[in-house]
């Protein structure tokens, strides 16, 4: 006779807080990208938690934290506009070229 399975608890996944952030750190973000350095400092930056923010938000002049989006691959990125053009990055990318020396 077969034993059941004892179920697994279900957990919860961890929803960070205000004080969680306490610690976050934020560089400007300089990446390159098909052989082209983009250099963003002075308007996009990105924290060691993996969040990226805009430092004149709607040219208010203000910083927000953008809200990534997914691409197909399930990897989160982010669209920039400078002087007109539109590039997407993706988030990881940022973290591993700004907070990992090479």
């Amino acid at each position: 006779m077969k034993e059941k399975r004892k179920e697994k608890p279900s957990q919860k996944p961890y929803v960070m807080t205000e004080e969680d952030y306490v610690m976050e750190q934020w560089k400007p973000i300089v990446v390159q990208k098909n052989g082209n350095l983009y250099n963003y400092t002075g308007k996009y930056e990105v924290s060691d938690y993996g969040r990226v923010r805009s430092l004149n938000y709607k040219r208010q002049g203000y910083p927000h934290i953008l809200k990534p989006a997914s691409n197909t691959s399930g990897y989160p990125f982010v669209v920039f506009t400078v002087d007109g053009k539109r590039e997407n990055f993706t988030v990881h990318r940022f973290v591993g070229c700004t907070f990992i020396p090479n």
